[in-house]
Formats: C-alpha cells, sequence, structure tokens
C-alpha cells in the first residue's frame, strides 16, 4: 500500500481499527456507547510525544465523533480507565520504504491497536503509511525541554502491543 497523505493515512488507519473493534464488540451486545481512551500516541523510535502524534488523536477524535457512535472518547484519567473502557494506543514511526533499516528513513508507519480492558484482549489493529513531507515528527515542547532519554521499557512495551503480531 503506498503512503498517503497523513491526515488521509490516519483516517485510513482509523476506519479500519473502528470497524474490527465494532465487529468484535457486536457479538456482546450492549445497550449504551462503549467508553474509549485514547493514550498518547508515540513516536516509536523515541518515545517522545510529537508534532504529528498529537495532531493524529485530534484526527482520531474527530473520526471517531463524526463517524462511530458506539463509541464515547473520554480522557485518560484514573476514574476513566477504572470503568474497563476501551484503549486506543498508537505508535508513528519514520521507516525505509524499502524495508533497509540502514537506509534513511523516507515515509512514516501509522500503527493503531484497540484494547477491550474488560477482557484484555485486543480487538483491533491497523496500519497506514504517511508521506514523509506529510509528518511533522518535531518533539511537543515538553519532549524538547526534556534532556534525558525516553524510550525506556515502559515505552518499549507500549511500542511492542503495537506491534501486528502482539497478542
Amino acid at each position: 500500500m503506498p503512503p498517503r497523505d497523513f491526515s488521509d493515512a490516519v483516517t485510513q488507519a482509523a476506519d479500519v481499527v473502528f470497524k474490527s473493534a465494532e465487529d468484535v464488540l457486536r457479538q456482546v451486545p450492549a445497550n449504551e456507547a462503549r467508553n474509549l481512551v485514547i493514550d498518547p500516541l508515540v513516536d516509536a523510535n523515541t518515545g517522545q510525544q510529537t508534532v504529528s502524534t498529537v495532531r493524529m488523536e485530534k484526527i482520531l477524535n474527530e473520526v471517531v465523533r463524526t463517524r462511530y457512535p458506539s463509541f464515547s472518547v473520554r480522557p485518560l484519567t484514573r476514574d476513566s480507565l477504572q470503568q474497563s473502557p476501551l484503549l486506543l494506543i498508537g505508535t508513528l514511526t519514520a521507516i525505509n520504504s524499502g524495508g533497509d533499516a540502514k537506509a534513511r528513513p523516507d515515509i512514516f508507519r501509522i500503527w493503531l491497536t484497540v484494547i477491550d480492558l474488560r477482557t484484555g484482549k485486543i480487538i483491533g489493529k491497523a496500519i497506514a503509511r504517511a508521506t514523509e513531507n506529510s509528518v511533522d515528527p518535531t518533539p511537543t515542547a515538553y519532549f524538547n525541554d526534556t534532556t534525558s532519554g525516553v524510550k525506556d521499557r515502559r515505552v518499549a512495551g507500549y511500542v511492542e502491543s503495537c506491534q501486528i503480531n502482539s497478542k
């Protein structure tokens, strides 16, 4: 699949992951919209939030609001997590389009994963690719001002959970 403009790629991945999640949830009918919490999305290479990961979250919120009324986006708080919502995690990663890990990255890969915290199961995954010039990898002000690296074991686990073979 060729890379697309960032907004289009995020929307495409969102449609895939939310349709998949709806299909799984349809098997267990509920009368209420399921709460959905979006965990802060990160750059998988650095563990940082960037201008584009923040933009990605805004696009995802808008997609849910306008296309998926069976989900109700809630803020990431202790209280919202105690209600066992659906949790959306995701990464944005600069990669080489030819698959050469040593070559200069020239596109961005978007991974999205929805986890049902009631069951602990992944109920949706999606991947898309964005063109290099449509992504702004600049770290947010907080991460730009942080002097130490942030890609620790927790972030590595988060990134691994977004990978296609995770369970």
